[in-house]
């Protein structure tokens, strides 16, 4: 894994994770990065509590994710220090052939006290957003992979999102290194930020703002 970021956004998005109810990211994400999805801000008692922590979500549509009973986020959860997963998948009759490991991961999702929700279409983030309020969920903080974000990012989509957060760091990955490219259904890109703000943090910037309203 390369490492990007510097200490002073990371604090940043780990202040970030204790304002929002949930924590979501990719099967591709969570299969590759095997993140711990909490918030690491301590106070002056240690890391903070459950209370404030974020619950983790991987939304999956094919039922792909790979969970390790040793992975971070069952053992964050565990010690106390992180909440039980949730796994969004296509609807049983979606999936067609489980994936070989799919009903142990089920299992072991269940066992940490987390939640398997299916969901119906696998771009309609009406529906997932829906399954999320239904479960107490009112803040939503979207972490990656590309594919998710570029989906947010799409016109049709964008009604949803509240506000994007950017840290740009100064390290250059070269061809393939990072692919956030939402769909052009015109001749510009449809998602134009509004209301920016650049703030300086350590060796990153990052940049903060919401989506333009087209219509204006």
């Amino acid at each position: 894994m390369t490492m990007l970021s510097g200490p002073e956004t990371k604090a940043m998005t780990h202040y970030l994770r204790t304002r929002h109810d949930a924590i979501l990211v990719g099967a591709g994400t969570a299969n590759a990065d095997n993140p711990g999805l909490n918030s690491r801000l301590a106070d002056e008692d240690g890391i903070v509590g459950l209370e404030k922590q974020p619950r983790p979500v991987v939304l999956d549509a094919r039922g792909l994710w790979q969970p390790r009973r040793d992975g971070k986020v069952f053992e964050l959860a565990r010690k106390g220090e992180g909440k039980a997963p949730w796994w969004i998948v296509g609807a049983e009759g979606r999936l067609g052939d489980r994936p070989p490991g799919y009903d142990e991961a089920v299992r072991l999702v269940r066992e940490s006290g987390g939640l398997v929700l299916e969901m119906r279409e696998e771009k309609d983030w009406k529906e997932i957003l829906g399954l999320l309020a239904v479960e107490g969920i009112q803040s939503l903080m979207v972490e990656g992979g590309g594919s998710i974000i570029n989906g947010l990012l799409e016109a049709v989509n964008q009604k949803y999102v509240n506000s994007v957060i950017v840290t740009i760091a100064p390290t250059y990955l070269g061809k393939g290194g990072v692919t956030i490219s939402p769909n052009r259904t015109g001749p510009v890109n449809e998602a134009r930020l509004d209301v920016v703000k650049w703030i300086s943090m350590g060796q990153d910037v990052v940049m903060a703002g919401r989506i333009k309203d087209t219509k204006e």
